[in-house]
């Protein structure tokens, strides 16, 4: 489900900061699903394809290599997670990272 702003909301949260929208959509803490696009061990890092995370942000969800190594996934895991815009090393405040995340059976 894909969180739909009315007009007139959308005027009243465009008044507000950017931090504050942020944390409102969080808090809606919808379970998303997608699957690995890639990831670095290199960097420790990854990021899931995910079209509604692109489609209402502009980028997919960033993958860290706790969640990575803990539930063995590998490039093309399908995965289902929520978002989370905390700042989080390497992730900077305001970029959506995957939290919660459960492997799906493909």
């Amino acid at each position: 489900m894909m969180l739909l702003l009315k007009p007139l909301t959308w005027n009243v949260m465009m008044s507000l900061s950017y931090s504050v929208i942020l944390e409102c959509l969080a808090s809606v803490a919808e379970r998303l699903v997608g699957h690995v696009q890639r990831y670095s061990e290199k960097n420790g890092f990854g990021f899931i394809a995910c079209p509604a995370c692109r489609d209402q942000f502009g980028r997919d969800a960033q993958l860290f290599q706790e969640d990575w190594e803990a539930l063995e996934l590998h490039v093309g895991s399908a995965v289902s997670f929520v978002l989370s815009f905390e700042e989080r090393f390497p992730c900077p405040k305001g970029r959506p990272w995957a939290a919660e995340i459960q492997k799906l059976e493909q």
